[in-house]
């Protein structure tokens, strides 16, 4: 007869046993299906938001007529804003853990830069605050919520001894 250890409980292999111990591994599944997928979920929201990030900073420049002194600047903003959205695209189908760490930290530099960049046009008039408020405020969310991931992924690596 075969036997099978579930939980602290040896089961034979009846059909009414073997129906417990095929849904506990059924429900197993999808408890991490769910988890999974949640991840899946978290990972597509914060890719559309940073997607909307670099668009609406396009979209807001776009239209401004600019002196050729301020054009580097903000070549560099629309740079740094799609940068963040191609980096975590790019961090999310990492292969490890470190991978996805490395893509992390680029995130949160060039999502602080966009920021930066543009307080910086805001003090130079060039953009007033209230049309930057809204992309301000979402660059400052972004970059608390990547550095907070960031953080902990650099414990988890060093918890695993990865680092």
């Amino acid at each position: 007869m075969v036997r099978y250890i579930f939980s602290d409980f040896a089961l034979h292999t009846s059909h009414l046993k073997m129906y417990y111990l095929f849904d506990y591994w059924s429900i197993n599944r999808k408890i991490i299906f769910m988890e999974q997928n949640g991840k899946v979920q978290f990972n597509e929201q914060l890719r559309e938001r940073t997607m909307n990030l670099a668009a609406e900073v396009r979209d807001l420049l776009k239209s401004k007529i600019i002196s050729s002194i301020d054009r580097p600047i903000l070549q560099q903003i629309i740079r740094s804003s799609s940068s963040v959205a191609a980096n975590y695209r790019s961090a999310t189908r990492g292969r490890s853990d470190a991978e996805f760490y490395s893509k992390l930290c680029i995130v949160v530099e060039e999502c602080d830069e966009t920021k930066f960049w543009l307080d910086y046009l805001v003090r130079l008039r060039v953009l007033n605050e209230s049309e930057t408020e809204v992309l301000r405020n979402e660059a400052e969310q972004l970059v608390r919520l990547f550095a907070s991931i960031k953080r902990t992924m650099k414990e988890k690596i060093e918890k695993n001894g990865n680092a």
